[in-house]
Formats: C-alpha cells, sequence, structure tokens
C-alpha cells in the first residue's frame, strides 16, 4: 500500500511537471522593452492570423502610453478632463478594474502622457509628462508614493517629460535632470540626481568593468553612470535638432548603439577601454523616438524605423560595419518582436507582421485599425493577446490564439 501511494505521489509529480510547459509558452511583460531592454518577447503560443480578432476596444483619453501586462491584467494611461488617469483594466473582458487620476495639464501639441506604466512585484510605477512619479498599489491602484521631479530641480522638456521609469534594484531611474534621477522605490525618497534638462529616452542597465551601470542619452551627451550612485563614468557628445535624444541605447557586449532622427544618424561605441570610441557615424538608421531591435538568430543585424514620423521606413543595418542591408517602404513604423516574427504599426494603424532577416522583411499578415489619431506607440504581445495604442485614445486588443 505505502509503494502504490508512493507511485501515485511520484506520477502526480511527473503530470505537472509534463504540464507545466503548457502554459509556460505565454509570458506577462511587466517592464517597457521587456526584461532585458529588447522589446524581443519569449512568447511563442500565438497566432498571426489573429490580427483580424478583435477582443476588445477602450477609449483611455488622449496619449501615447503602451501596456504593462501582468495576471491578465493590463496598465496604461491616458488624459481626459484636465486629469492624467492610470487604468488596470481586465485583459479578458477589457472592463476596468481601477484607475487612478491626478490634476495635469494636457501637455503640448502631442496630448497626453507618453511614458508607459512599468510594474515591479506588487507596485506599478507611473511618470506623467508634467513629472509626476507614482508608485501605486498593482491590486488596488493605492498611491504608496508619489513625487514630482520638477521639486528635485529637474527641468521639463519641449515636448514633456517622457520616458517610462526604470526600476533597478531598490532604485527608480527617470530621464530627468542633467542625467537621470534615482529615487527609493519603497519611500520616494531621492537617491541621487543633479538638476537641470534631460531627454526622452528611458535609462539603460549594462555593465561597465564588470560593474553596474546606466545608459542615460541625455540632452546633449550619451552618458554612462553608476547605477547605485549616479556617478558619472563618462559621456560622448551627441546633439540633436530640437535636442531629441528618444531612441534607447543599444548596448552589445562592450559597444552601444545610439541613434537620433532629423537625419542625425547613429553611431557605435566601444567602451572597452574605459572611454566611449567612435567604430563608425552614418545615417543610414536614424531612430526619430522608435528603438531598434537586435535580431535573434542574426549576429549584429539591427532592425528599426529609419526617418522621423510622416516619413521614414524599416530597414537593417549591420551593426559592426553600419552598412545598410535593406529599406522597405512601410512609412514610420513602431516594432515588436515573438517568436520569430516582427510585429510592426505604422503610424496609420496599419498593422503588419512578418518575417525579417539578414536580407529583407517578409509581411505575412496585415490589418487596418480603428482610426484614432497617430499610431506612434510600440504594440505589445503577451499571453497570446496584441496590444495597439492610437493617440486619441483607443486601445485595441486583439486575440492571437
Amino acid at each position: 500500500m505505502k509503494n502504490l501511494t508512493l507511485n501515485i505521489s511520484i506520477l502526480w509529480c511527473l503530470f505537472l511537471f509534463t504540464a507545466l510547459p503548457v502554459t509556460a509558452a505565454s509570458y506577462d511583460w511587466e517592464k517597457w522593452r521587456g526584461d532585458d531592454n529588447s522589446s524581443i518577447s519569449k512568447e511563442k503560443k500565438w497566432k498571426s492570423s489573429g490580427v483580424n480578432k478583435k477582443l476588445w476596444e477602450i477609449d483611455l483619453g488622449l496619449g501615447y502610453a503602451s501596456v504593462a501586462v501582468k495576471d491578465n491584467h493590463c496598465f496604461t494611461m491616458g488624459w481626459k478632463n484636465n486629469n492624467d488617469t492610470v487604468y488596470c483594466i481586465d485583459s479578458s473582458k477589457g472592463s476596468i478594474v481601477w484607475k487612478h487620476s491626478y490634476a495635469s495639464s494636457k501637455g503640448g501639441g502631442y496630448a497626453g502622457p507618453r511614458s508607459t506604466p512599468v510594474i515591479d512585484g506588487d507596485s506599478l510605477y507611473t511618470f506623467g509628462n508634467d513629472g509626476h512619479l507614482h508608485s501605486l498599489n498593482l491590486k488596488s491602484g493605492k498611491v504608496n508614493w508619489m513625487t514630482n521631479v520638477s521639486d528635485h530641480g529637474a527641468q521639463n522638456l519641449q515636448w514633456r517629460f517622457s520616458c517610462p521609469v526604470l526600476v533597478q534594484d531598490d532604485l527608480v531611474i527617470v530621464n530627468a535632470g542633467k542625467a537621470g534621477i534615482a529615487f527609493d522605490k519603497k519611500s520616494g525618497k531621492k537617491v541621487w540626481g543633479t538638476s537641470g534638462k534631460g531627454a526622452y529616452a528611458t535609462a539603460v542597465p549594462f555593465l561597465f568593468k564588470k560593474k553596474p551601470a546606466l545608459a542615460i542619452f541625455g540632452l546633449k551627451k550619451i552618458y554612462a553612470v553608476e547605477t547605485k550612485s549616479g556617478k558619472e563614468l563618462w559621456s560622448y557628445p551627441w546633439e540633436t535638432s530640437y535636442d531629441v535624444n528618444a531612441a534607447d541605447p543599444i548596448i552589445l557586449g562592450q559597444t552601444m548603439f545610439i541613434s537620433s532622427g532629423y537625419k542625425r544618424g547613429g553611431a557605435l561605441l566601444d567602451f572597452s577601454s574605459g572611454k566611449p570610441k567612435k567604430v563608425w557615424e552614418n545615417q543610414n538608421m536614424c531612430n526619430h523616438f522608435s528603438s531598434s531591435i537586435l535580431l535573434p538568430k542574426y549576429k549584429n543585424v539591427l532592425v528599426g524605423c529609419n526617418g522621423n514620423t510622416g516619413k521614414g521606413n524599416l530597414a537593417a543595418i549591420d551593426l559592426k560595419t553600419g552598412k545598410q542591408l535593406w529599406s522597405k517602404k512601410t512609412g514610420f513604423v513602431s516594432i515588436f518582436y515573438a517568436g520569430d516574427r516582427l510585429i510592426c504599426i505604422n503610424e496609420k494603424g496599419e498593422l503588419t507582421i512578418g518575417t525579417a532577416t539578414n536580407k529583407g522583411f517578409n509581411a505575412t499578415h496585415t490589418t487596418k485599425l480603428v482610426k484614432s489619431g497617430k499610431y506612434w506607440t510600440m504594440p505589445i504581445l503577451s499571453n497570446a493577446k496584441l496590444y495597439c495604442r492610437g493617440s486619441s485614445g483607443k486601445l485595441t486588443c486583439l486575440d492571437m490564439k
């Protein structure tokens, strides 16, 4: 009897073990550009044909915030009636679970919040265009703490505070002030940072001399700072028209790719010696604010949007040399990668899924979303649901099962 009980227990454990991979094919998406800052999801259990299967649609108000996803809930922001509102939405139904609103300006010609919420444990962190930085309880929306970066010497930008926050260890870091400001994620107390103007890109973590560091794309320079203290490790001058350094730096080994629009172009920096040295610089990849992606399975192939809004095309370069590999007429696009497919949405709301290689891009599925201003926001795939946001307020969720 004892052996029978033991055998049943073993069989039950084996059942659970073999069943795990079935659910492991889907993933939450808790952070801007994912856990490794790549815009590449490990999710494979989804079908491209789902671009024509709308699950739900909701009006959030004006803005450009994308979504963070956890436990069948998605989190985003919008602007209505002189308020920024943070939403928690049931991912299956599209119904609002909770919301938190606070007074905020419209934000100029491009209205509403630009920053995407970020999840860390049981907290949600949001950053408004007026500088409001919130920590909210993930389940209830209750405020854990709130501060405004303007109270810490940060000056707002022409197109307002925009970066999603980076949560790194015990710190919440925003691209504000000269080269970032960090706050304690539990208390909201400022840990480091200086006054001044930052830029629009999100801080990107990397290792410098085997120690944690951050790449922060500033107003006129790219900065490398020590994560713990904010101490400047090095900087490299990079000036762009209208001070729009908005695409996130991309780090591969001991090199860093930076890029800006307005025909400024891109460059590869090598920081292995302790100081950044330019490997190459050209105009083959001009990222206005849509960040590029390093293609999996293809060494040194970088895919991104080459050109500003209203123009631009999907293109690929060899990261090692800067040589353009191909270009496809798409208009300005924001991109995301999952499985072995590239998901693209242009500013008109034309959604395309296809395969990208070192030779070109082959579109396999396309659809046109409901008109909702400009589709400048990066689409997100999580748990077989694709989220697409238009600036006029429509958040569309497509069922990709």
